[in-house]
């Protein structure tokens, strides 16, 4: 769940700068009720707990630039945040992996709103 958290969080964040507050909050609500009821069902944790959870904590980063050290924005501590999480003791290298496919992962979301004409 931590994956799909940081992915809808992307996916606001593109929608956001595309759409207005207003109406990248309605989409992200719309795809969190239809993600929880296809994918989770009844009695599982609430994604939508995770996500506004995640997205309070997200939002202090900024996505990186090519020139600038990866540490403190947004793609460092997601990788920081499954690694301590889900995997203790990783090593620097384990980090930059996760942050390259945290970057990979951010690309195909604004692909899939680009096809979709949403960006």
């Amino acid at each position: 769940m931590e994956i799909l958290a940081f992915t809808l969080h992307i996916a606001d964040r593109l929608l956001f700068s595309a759409v207005g507050a207003s109406d990248s909050g309605v989409i992200i609500v719309y795809v969190l009720d239809i993600v929880e009821i296809e994918l989770y069902g009844e009695g599982l944790p609430s994604l939508s707990d995770l996500y506004n959870d995640r997205s309070n904590y997200y939002g202090k980063f900024k996505l990186s630039s090519n020139n600038e050290s990866p540490a403190g924005t947004l793609l460092f501590e997601f990788a920081s945040l499954i690694s301590s999480n889900y995997g203790k003791d990783r090593s620097r290298m384990e980090l930059a992996e996760l942050s390259v496919a945290g970057s990979q992962l951010t690309e195909l979301v604004k692909e899939g709103l680009v096809l979709e004409k949403i960006l």
